[in-house]
């Protein structure tokens, strides 16, 4: 079962409460296992996030696929550390993002859009956020932190469980959009 499948139909709570519980089922070079997340608020509509881009497989609602591999919303299990505990640590490894598609590896940046790219066609050039792609808060439990003005992470705020930190990240998906122009 996927990450995202699980996240999807894992809502707990009263509709539209602004809480989130979720049991997420997560798979890491072990047999599956089932980890409790605690509970969130979720983050206030009209709260603004830095400007960041990011190369994703869609899916088809034209929202980023959520998951573990390359080309997802997501966190490879190598782009992360964590502790003997399981908890995300805090330091200079996330999600990797961009300020602009324009500046992505040319490995990622898909090659129909003619600018050189080499990336797959079935992958999409994603925007969210509109400040200066600068350190900050973008999301419950996770922070932007540029480590150069071409590339920055998206890691989480605090040493919280990887689930959590694989859920904050997913909680995002409706926040993307396409942005190949």
């Amino acid at each position: 079962m996927s990450l995202r499948s699980t996240l999807a139909g894992s809502w707990g709570g009263h509709h539209g409460s602004a809480d989130r519980c979720r049991t997420i089922k997560w798979r890491r070079r072990a047999p599956s296992r089932i980890i409790n997340v605690k509970c969130n608020r979720l983050r206030k509509k009209g709260t603004v996030v830095p400007r960041m881009f990011r190369v994703m497989k869609k899916d088809d609602d034209d929202k980023p696929h959520v998951g573990q591999r390359f080309g997802e919303l997501g966190v490879r299990p190598s782009e992360i550390d964590t502790d003997v505990q399981g908890n995300a640590l805090q330091n200079h490894k996330g999600m990797s993002v961009g300020p602009t598609w324009r500046v992505l590896s040319l490995f990622v940046v898909p090659r129909r859009l003619g600018t050189g790219g080499r990336g797959k066609p079935n992958t999409h050039c994603f925007r969210r956020g509109s400040k200066p792609f600068q350190p900050g808060p973008c999301g419950n439990g996770l922070e932007l932190l540029p480590d150069s003005a071409t590339h920055g992470v998206v890691r989480p705020a605090q040493l919280v469980p990887l689930a959590q930190y694989l859920f904050d990240l997913a909680a995002t998906r409706q926040e993307w959009q396409i942005d190949e122009s």
